[in-house]
């Protein structure tokens, strides 16, 4: 059954149109607010969120159905949760952090994205991994810590679904997220995209 969630077009492609939107919505308050000026970064002049939009696309040409469960390790402000939500082809994306912010909800509510979207807020990555594992899911979006045995960690705890996104493949993480990203490469092998900060791995067996 394909998901019922609205498309509402090229406006998610657009990031100064999506801090636009939000700014109209909220007024330039909200990034005043606490988080505030880590949306403002999410949203206006970073290097790579465009790239973003470029691996959703890639991912969604190879996969082949929709309605699609997504497992998302490190919410943040909810930027990212909710381009997954209307990347067209998802059902349910399951966010995990361990610190909660008023302004992801806000946002989430106002682009009519809440009710696809069930946000974990848990004390440790051990949490995170015991609450995942009870879930079904086809894709996983890693955007945690940038320790390497941390990435390690996470993608262990979401490499079964055999698709993952990482943010912070660059040198600006000091390799740790690549280093981890190229070690499940050699220890799966299995088809890789980049498109640097961000980065895709699918497994072929």
């Amino acid at each position: 059954m394909e998901s019922s969630i609205p498309v509402f077009g090229a406006y998610m492609k657009n990031i100064d149109n999506l801090r636009d939107q939000i700014a109209a919505k909220f007024g330039e308050k909200i990034f005043s607010e606490p988080f505030g000026s880590a949306l403002n970064s999410n949203l206006h002049g970073v290097p790579g969120e465009f790239q973003f939009d470029e691996i959703l696309d890639y991912v969604q040409k190879r996969v082949d159905y929709k309605s699609l469960n997504w497992v998302e390790i490190g919410t943040c402000c909810g930027i990212s949760t909710l381009k997954l939500v209307y990347s067209n082809f998802a059902n349910r994306v399951f966010t995990f952090d361990t610190l909660d912010t008023k302004i992801r909800h806000d946002i989430w509510e106002k682009f009519y994205a809440k009710e696809y979207i069930d946000s974990f807020i848990l004390k440790n990555s051990e949490e995170i991994r015991a609450a995942i594992s009870k879930l079904d899911f086809d894709l996983a979006y890693i955007d945690g810590s940038h320790i390497y045995k941390d990435v390690v960690y996470d993608i262990e705890t979401v490499e079964r679904c055999g698709r993952i996104i990482f943010h912070d493949y660059d040198l600006y993480s000091k390799n740790e997220v690549m280093k981890a990203v190229h070690d499940l490469i050699y220890r799966r092998g299995g088809r890789f995209f980049a498109i640097p900060p961000f980065a895709y791995w699918e497994a072929t067996e």
